[in-house]
Order: structure tokens, then C-alpha cells, then sequence
């Protein structure tokens, strides 16, 4: 009789690396979805809120010259990290975190100044909106698409067919005492 309820083909500690060879790639996914989703941001902003373009910074070349220095930022930490990091996925969310906080503080600062004409908090919040989302797309994507699962691990520990019970009886009732 198996003591282990769950099937053979479950395995809860799949060791996942990463690919060092899809972040070229999945960096430039990620910087053709950020660029589309700011420049989405910038101009339903435009369309639903009383913002000018006088606004310098929710023009289309400081969105795609900002969007660019994030993502193109994110891939490199993220190189770096796979290579050196011991937990490069955690360090990585971290690091973002960070990054994402201390970007917000330019955009807080325009609240108290403003040095762009037309600056009102509606188009400070637009911005915001566009750093969380360059940040929430460059967690996403290269902690996600980067990884692939340990071939070995999988192929040591998931699929031994040889573990699925063989008939009605030897499969544990977890209500059942043993």
C-alpha cells in the first residue's frame, strides 16, 4: 500500500532554473508589451482626463526613452543576478520592489513642484500607473518566461508510473486511520 495520497505525476518540488539563453528574448518581449501598455496608459489618460500635452513627460518619446531605460535596466539586473545571485528569482522581486518605490519619488516630487507646465496630479498618477506597470511586466516575464523546469528533478522524482496504485484498495483514504 503507497503512504503518498498524491498521484505520481505531483510533485510539489520541481526545482526550477533559468535560462540564460531566453533573456535576450524575453527582455525584448518585455520591452514591446511595456512600451504598448505606456503608451496605452498615456493616451486613455489623454483621452478620459483634462491632462495637456504641455505635459512633457506623458509625450510618446519620454514614455518610449523611459520604458526603454526600465526594461533594458530590469534585463541587466536580471543577468546579473542569474549569474551571481544564489535565489536570483527572490533577490530579482526584491530588487524590483526597491527600484519601483524609488521611481515613484520624482513622480511624488511633481506634486510639490512642478517644473513641466500643465502638471496636475491627474498626469502625475498617469506616470505612476506607467512605472508600476513597466515594473509589474518586467517581474512577470522574465521570472516567469525564464524559467524552465530541472530536467533532471523531473525526471528522478515525477514520472516513475510505477508508483500509481494498481487497483482500488491501494488507494489511501486520508479519513481512514492507517
Amino acid at each position: 500500500m503507497s503512504s503518498n495520497p498524491l498521484p505520481a505525476t505531483t510533485n510539489l518540488n520541481i526545482e526550477e532554473h533559468i535560462a540564460l539563453r531566453r533573456v535576450p528574448a524575453v527582455g525584448l518581449l518585455t520591452l514591446v508589451v511595456a512600451l504598448i501598455s505606456n503608451i496605452l496608459i498615456g493616451t486613455i489618460s489623454y483621452a478620459l482626463f483634462p491632462i495637456s500635452g504641455a505635459f512633457i513627460p506623458l509625450n510618446l518619446i519620454p514614455i518610449a526613452f523611459w520604458t526603454l531605460v526600465g526594461v533594458l535596466g530590469a534585463v541587466l539586473v536580471f543577468s546579473i543576478l542569474v549569474r551571481f545571485a544564489t535565489h536570483p528569482l527572490a533577490t530579482f522581486s526584491k530588487i524590483t520592489l526597491i527600484v519601483l518605490l524609488l521611481s515613484l519619488i520624482p513622480d511624488l516630487v511633481l506634486f510639490y513642484m512642478s517644473p513641466f507646465p500643465a502638471t496636475t496630479p491627474l498626469a502625475v498618477i498617469a506616470l505612476m500607473l506607467m512605472h508600476v506597470s513597466t515594473a509589474t511586466l518586467c517581474l512577470g516575464f522574465l521570472t516567469s518566461l525564464c524559467t524552465e523546469p530541472d530536467v533532471k528533478t523531473a525526471d528522478n522524482e515525477t514520472y516513475n508510473d510505477s508508483a500509481q496504485p494498481t487497483n482500488a484498495s491501494d488507494i489511501i483514504n486520508p479519513l481512514e486511520p492507517t
